[in-house]
């Protein structure tokens, strides 16, 4: 999971079951999955900064957050 394959610096990694605190800082946030096929979440908002983008007008929309791109997917008259 890391960029550099022959690095031996352990930079990264992927916990299933349990969850490492000593690899982040902040507060988890839970939310009920929507698909199972694509692991989907219902979004009412984007902030970026603390700030809305602004593009939900008040709804909620199915978005896909993928750990294994650089990529998110949406509903297209959001991007």
């Amino acid at each position: 999971m890391t960029d550099n394959p022959w690095s031996t610096v352990d930079s990264s990694e992927a916990c299933f079951g349990y969850i490492d605190t000593s690899r982040f800082y902040g507060t988890l946030e839970w939310h009920p999955v929507q698909g199972r096929e694509f692991w989907s979440l219902l979004v009412d908002d984007i902030l970026v900064d603390g700030k809305s983008l602004g593009l939900f007008n008040d709804q909620k929309y199915t978005m896909t957050p993928d750990t294994g791109t650089t990529y998110m997917t949406m509903p297209t008259k959001l991007l």
